[in-house]
Formats: structure tokens, sequence, C-alpha cells
């Protein structure tokens, strides 16, 4: 049933840009994958994830931040 409620809403990501946020911090593929993301969707990246917060304060929001948006 969740799949078929997402279908069609997959976004991807080019590896370039993921090696980009790879590079310039100190997080792993898998977090880089959700910075580039969010970056590349002109959206938040809601985490909670400190590592991540720190490394991209500007980018970020706590869960508890979106929620009172």
């Amino acid at each position: 049933m969740a799949d078929r409620a997402l279908a069609g809403s997959e976004h991807s990501v080019s590896d370039d840009l993921v090696l980009d946020v790879v590079e310039g911090s100190a997080l792993t593929a898998y977090d880089a994958e959700l910075v580039a993301l969010a970056r590349a969707l002109s959206v938040p990246l809601v985490t909670s994830d400190k590592a991540v917060f720190k490394a991209f304060p500007d980018l970020t929001l706590t869960m508890e931040a979106f929620v009172a948006r």
C-alpha cells in the first residue's frame, strides 16, 4: 500500500553532488546523499543527526523546529 502511495514520488541525486558533499564534510556517503537531495530539491533537511545538523546548519531543521513552522 505504501509503495503505491509513494509511486512516482521518488527522487534521485547525481553521484557528483553527493561526492561534493562528502568531500566538503566528514559525513558518510548516506548522510551526504540526503544533504545533496535536500539541496537539489531546495527543501530543508529535517534531522536529529547532530553531525549533519552541525555540518549544514543553514540547510537542516530539527524535528521540533519543522513541526513549529
